[in-house]
């Protein structure tokens, strides 16, 4: 019998927070290649020079969205980040059959000194909107899909990576039925929502040091920070968010959606 690559501490964990960092890292060989496509790109745009940003900064990033980095997305380098061992650990960790949800890997790109809401400032804080989870509604109370998140080049706080806030898929559940937008309404009836989707308040950024109870529920902001290679998987029903990039080199990271058949 071959031994398994997702411990039980591991798998509850998961099951607990709907987060977690794989053991298991992305080799080299095929996250350079993918890297590397990127930075072409962005060479090609006038935005790179070499590993060096020339484009704009303290701009907004709505403004970088690059037909030519989207279809990175499709490119036989980025199909080759989901390995036979990545998909091993998905497997163990849902406890079922799980199915590639199209398209197959999306570039999650931020440029330097950018913010995703509004002017950048050069402060970066948790945000208080663009909060959303990926799934649909839907009847089903378990695990839907795993959504990972991984690495090309190192992504350090406050550099752009994406925001997720632990132990929400267990109260998002509760409200499977219902659309985006009213969801958020029925969250921000609740403490630490209430605070977290709030423009006016001034300390989100301690929901990322102290976990919070709701509804018996522990809940904290978790930035997702890493190495290239470096793999978290995620439950698809966790709220998550963009973050502003107060660093100097472009925020890399890769998607990849699945979802449990017959969900």
């Amino acid at each position: 019998m071959n031994a398994m690559l997702i411990s039980r501490e591991q798998k509850e964990a998961f099951q607990d927070r709907g987060l977690i960092k794989l053991e298991q890292r992305l080799p080299a060989s095929v996250i350079e290649p993918a890297r590397q496509l990127v930075y072409e790109k962005l060479i090609a745009a006038g935005l790179c020079d070499g590993d060096d940003w020339i484009g704009p900064t303290q701009g907004n990033q709505g403004q970088f969205k690059l037909k030519s980095l989207k279809q990175c997305s499709y490119s036989r380098v980025f199909r080759a980040l989901i390995t036979d061992e990545i998909k091993t650990c998905l497997s163990e960790l849902a406890g079922k059959q799980l199915n590639m949800t199209p398209p197959h890997s999306q570039l999650l790109f931020t440029a330097p000194f950018s913010s995703v809401m509004g002017t950048y400032t050069g402060c970066w804080d948790v945000p208080y909107a663009i909060w959303h989870t990926d799934l649909p509604p839907g009847l089903s109370t378990g695990l839907r899909g795993i959504q990972l998140f991984s690495f090309l080049d190192e992504v350090r706080p406050k550099s752009g990576g994406t925001l997720v806030v632990s132990g929400s898929h267990r109260l998002l559940s509760e409200f499977r039925h219902l659309p985006g937008k009213q969801l958020k309404r029925k969250l921000r009836k609740k403490p630490f929502f209430s605070d977290l989707m709030n423009r006016h308040y001034l300390l989100r950024e301690q929901l990322m040091h102290e976990a919070a109870e709701v509804d018996g529920v522990l809940v904290k902001v978790h930035e997702l920070t890493g190495k290239p290679g470096e793999v978290f998987a995620a439950d698809m029903r966790l709220f998550h968010s963009l973050g502003d990039n107060c660093s100097e080199h472009p925020r890399l990271m890769v998607s990849q959606r699945f979802s449990v058949a017959n969900s």
